[in-house]
C-alpha cells in the first residue's frame, strides 16, 4: 500500500516539473523570435527612419474600438455555439468570462485560457464541461473562418501556401465547410476527452448550423482584419488596395501562431508570419516594428474591455430553465 499510495505523488511532481519547463521553453522561445525581430530592426534603423511614417491618433482609437468590436463578435459567436450545446447566456456576463479568460493566452500552453473560463464559467452557473466543449468548438469555427478568410484574401505575391498554389487552395477551399458536419465536431470532441481525459459536452448542431457559425467567424476576422488595416494606416500610409490583403494577413498569421503550440498567444510567431506578409507592402524593418507594435494594440483591446467587466458583477447568465431548454 506504501508503494501505490506514493505514486502520485510522484507522478503529481513529474507532471509539475514538465508543466514548468513547457512554461520556461515558451517563454524563451518567444523572447527569442521577438529578439530577433528588434535585432532585424535595430540593425536597419535608417531605413526605418527614413520612412514616412504619419502617426494618426484619431485613427489608431478607431481601430481599437473596432478590434474590441470584433472581439465581442467572437463573444457572440462563442454564445450561439453555447445554444448549440442546449445552454442560454446572457451576452455580458459571457464577455466577462471571454474576457477575463482571454489574458491566460499569455501563459505557455493552449489550456490555460479553457482553465481560467471553467473557473469563470462556474461562477455564471455554466459546468466547466460544456465550457470546455463550447470553447473547443469556437475554437475551430474561428481557425476555419481565418482560414477561408486568408485563402481569398491574401496579398496577391503569395502565390502558394505549404507548397500548394493558392488558387488550387480556393477550389477546395468550399470543402472546408464539411469540417463543421456533427460527425466531425462530435470526433474531434471524442478525441479532446480521449487526449485530455476532461469530460465534454456532445454537440447538439447540425450541417447547416455548422456552415453558419464558420461564416460568421469569417465575418469577424474580417472587421479584426478591418481594425488592423486602420491600425497600420494609422501609422504609415497605404494604399486602399491594400485592405483585402492586409485582412487576409492579419487572419493567416493568427492561424500560424496558434498552431505553434509552444508558443504563448502565439508571441514571435505570428509577429514573424505578420512581418513576412506585411512586407508586400512596405519595407520589411518597418513590416517588423508594426508586427511588433501589433502586439501591443491586440493587447489594449484585450485589456481595455477586461478591466471594464472586472469590476462589474457576475450573476448567473443562464436562461435555459432546470431541464436545459433554451430559450428563444
Amino acid at each position: 500500500m506504501g508503494g501505490s499510495g506514493s505514486r502520485p505523488r510522484v507522478d503529481g511532481v513529474a507532471d509539475a516539473r514538465g508543466s514548468r519547463a513547457r512554461r520556461v521553453v515558451g517563454i524563451l522561445f518567444a523572447a527569442a523570435a521577438l529578439g530577433f525581430l528588434g535585432l532585424f530592426v535595430v540593425e536597419n534603423l535608417e531605413e526605418v527612419r527614413a520612412h514616412p511614417w504619419s502617426v494618426r491618433p484619431g485613427l489608431l482609437l478607431l481601430s481599437i474600438l473596432i478590434n474590441v468590436a470584433s472581439l465581442s463578435w467572437g463573444v457572440r459567436v462563442w454564445q450561439l455555439v453555447l445554444r448549440r450545446l442546449a445552454v442560454a447566456v446572457r451576452f455580458l456576463p459571457l464577455a466577462r468570462v471571454w474576457f477575463l479568460s482571454s489574458l491566460g493566452r499569455y501563459i505557455p500552453g493552449k489550456v490555460w485560457q479553457f482553465v481560467g473560463a471553467a473557473h469563470l464559467g462556474g461562477l455564471i452557473g455554466i459546468q466547466a464541461a460544456v465550457v470546455v466543449t463550447s470553447l473547443a468548438v469556437h475554437t475551430a469555427f474561428f481557425l476555419l473562418g481565418a482560414l477561408l478568410v486568408a485563402v481569398y484574401l491574401l496579398p496577391a505575391p503569395v502565390g502558394e501556401l505549404g507548397g500548394v498554389p493558392i488558387e488550387a487552395i480556393r477550389w477546395m477551399t468550399p470543402l472546408l465547410i464539411l469540417l463543421a458536419h456533427p460527425a466531425v465536431i462530435g470526433g474531434g470532441l471524442r478525441l479532446v476527452r480521449r487526449v485530455t481525459g476532461a469530460a465534454v459536452a456532445d454537440w447538439r448542431g447540425n450541417l447547416m448550423d455548422g456552415a453558419a457559425l464558420a461564416l460568421l467567424s469569417a465575418v469577424g476576422w474580417c472587421v479584426s482584419g478591418l481594425a488592423f488595416f486602420l491600425f497600420v494606416l494609422s501609422l504609415t500610409p497605404l494604399p486602399s488596395s491594400a485592405l483585402g490583403g492586409i485582412v487576409g494577413a492579419n487572419a493567416l498569421a493568427f492561424v500560424v501562431g496558434y498552431v505553434v503550440f509552444i508558443a504563448p498567444a502565439g508571441l514571435g510567431v505570428k509577429e514573424a508570419a505578420l512581418t513576412a506578409l506585411l512586407a508586400f507592402y512596405v519595407p520589411a524593418p518597418v513590416a517588423a516594428l508594426l508586427a511588433v507594435a501589433a502586439r501591443l494594440w491586440m493587447v489594449a483591446a484585450e485589456i481595455l474591455p477586461a478591466l471594464a467587466l472586472l469590476r462589474a458583477p457576475a450573476p448567473s447568465g443562464i436562461d435555459a430553465d432546470a431541464h436545459g431548454r433554451v430559450e428563444t
